[in-house]
C-alpha cells in the first residue's frame, strides 16, 4: 500500500515529493480510522492517526508532515471543533435545513428580495482586548473593568444595504435609545418595530428571513398544550363548536385539540402577510445562513476601535448608531455572497451523502 510512487525520503532536510496519487485502499483505511474514533470520542490528532495506520499497516512508508498533506488533500481540516454539530446533523434538523435550502433556493430564482433581521448587543464598556504595550504602565486604557449597559440592536438588510429606517437600540435606562429604555427585547416590542419600521420600507413581494426566537414566534393564538388550563382548552374547543360532555377527562380534551389538527399561526408571519411579504424562519442552529451574523462582526469590530468614552454610556449609543449607519452596501453584498457559499457546500455534502447511501445500499444486493 502507498500514497504515491515516490519513496521516502530519509534525508530530513531534503523536501519530500507531493504524492502524485491517493490509492482507495489507503484513502479507505485512514477515513474509517477518523470517523471510528470520532464515534467513540476521541479526537484525532495527526500523531494518533499515523500510529493507528502503522499498526494497520506496518509497511506504511510516510510519516507526519506527508499525513498531513493527504489529509489537506482530501478534505480534511485542523479547526475548532462544533459541540453543536451532533445537534445540527440529527434527522429532523437536516430536514430542516434541506427544506430552508430549497425554498431560499427557489425564492432567488423568482427574483424576490430577500431580506434578513436579527438582533444583536454591545456592552458600552466592550473595548479593543488587543494592542502594542510595554512595561512602562503607560500603555492602559480608561476604561471600567465592568461590562457596562448592554445595548441591544436591532436593523434588517438585504444585498443592496440595510433597510432604511430599520435601526432600533434599546438598553434600560439609557434616554438616548430610540425605544423604549425601560426593557430589553420582548415580543411587544419586537412586533412594534416589525410594523412600524420594517414593513413599510420594504419592496413589494420581499422574503423575510428571520431565526427562531422566541419573541419571533409569539403565536397569534395559542394551541392548548398540556401545560395548559382544562377551562382554557374547553373553551379553545367550544369556539370551534366542539360538544363538550360533562367530567371530561383533560387527556381527552388535548386529543380532541389533536384531531383539529390546528394550525400555528405566528403574529409575524401575520403581519408579514396582510403586507403582501413572506417570512421564511431559519433552520435552528444554522445561524451561519444568516448573513446579518457576519455584519454584527464587523460593526462591533469597528465599535470597539472607537470607543474612546466607554465610561459615557449616552456617547456609545451614539456610537453604535453612526458605525451602523456607516457599514457599506459593498459589505452588505460579500455577506450575502458568502453565505450563499455556504449554502452550496451543505448542497453539495447532501447531494454526497445520498449517492454513498444509494451506494452502500446498492451494495446489499451484490
Amino acid at each position: 500500500m502507498c500514497l504515491g510512487t515516490s519513496e521516502r525520503a530519509t534525508n530530513t532536510n531534503v523536501e519530500a515529493k507531493k504524492f502524485p496519487k491517493i490509492d482507495n485502499f489507503t484513502e479507505d483505511l485512514i477515513s474509517r480510522i477518523i470517523y471510528d474514533s470520532y464515534r467513540q470520542n476521541i479526537v484525532v490528532t495527526i500523531d494518533s492517526l499515523l500510529k493507528k495506520i502503522q499498526e494497520c499497516d506496518e509497511n506504511f512508508p510516510y510519516g507526519r508532515t506527508t499525513l498531513c498533506e493527504y489529509l489537506k488533500h482530501t478534505g480534511f481540516s485542523y479547526k475548532t471543533l462544533d459541540k453543536r454539530q451532533k445537534i445540527m446533523e440529527s434527522p429532523r434538523l437536516v430536514d430542516l435545513r434541506k427544506e430552508y435550502l430549497k425554498k431560499i433556493r427557489e425564492f432567488r430564482s423568482e427574483g424576490r428580495n430577500i431580506v434578513v433581521t436579527d438582533e444583536t448587543w454591545y456592552d458600552t464598556h466592550d473595548i479593543v482586548k488587543k494592542g502594542w504595550v510595554d512595561t512602562s504602565g503607560k500603555c492602559c486604557l480608561n476604561a471600567p473593568c465592568s461590562r457596562g449597559q448592554r445595548v441591544i440592536i436591532l436593523l434588517a438588510g438585504s444585498k443592496h444595504g440595510s433597510v432604511p429606517g430599520s435601526l432600533l437600540l434599546s438598553a434600560k435606562n439609557i434616554k438616548t435609545c430610540s425605544a423604549d429604555y425601560h426593557e430589553d427585547m420582548t415580543a411587544n416590542l419586537y412586533e412594534k418595530w416589525f410594523q412600524e419600521q420594517l414593513l413599510p420600507n420594504l419592496p413589494p413581494n420581499s422574503v423575510i428571513v428571520l431565526d427562531n426566537a422566541s419573541y419571533h414566534s409569539r403565536q397569534a393564538e395559542k394551541i392548548p398544550n398540556t401545560s395548559s388550563r382544562k377551562a382554557d382548552i374547553i373553551t379553545f374547543l367550544q369556539e370551534r363548536n366542539q360538544i363538550i360532555p360533562p367530567k371530561i377527562k383533560k387527556k381527552a380534551l388535548l386529543d380532541r385539540v389533536q384531531s383539529l389538527k390546528p394550525e400555528k399561526k405566528m403574529v409575524i408571519d401575520e403581519l408579514a402577510k396582510e403586507s403582501g411579504h413572506t417570512v421564511l424562519r431559519l433552520p435552528p442552529y444554522y445561524c451561519q445562513f444568516n448573513p446579518i451574523e457576519l455584519v454584527w462582526s464587523e460593526l462591533k469590530q469597528r465599535i470597539r476601535r472607537n470607543n474612546t468614552q466607554p465610561q459615557l454610556n449616552s456617547n456609545v449609543v451614539e456610537l453604535v448608531r453612526e458605525e451602523t449607519m456607516k457599514i457599506a452596501n459593498n459589505v452588505w453584498t460579500a455577506c450575502f455572497s458568502h453565505v450563499e457559499g455556504i449554502e452550496n457546500t451543505f448542497i453539495l455534502q447532501d447531494q454526497q451523502r445520498f449517492v454513498i447511501n444509494v451506494t452502500e445500499s446498492s451494495d446489499l444486493y451484490i
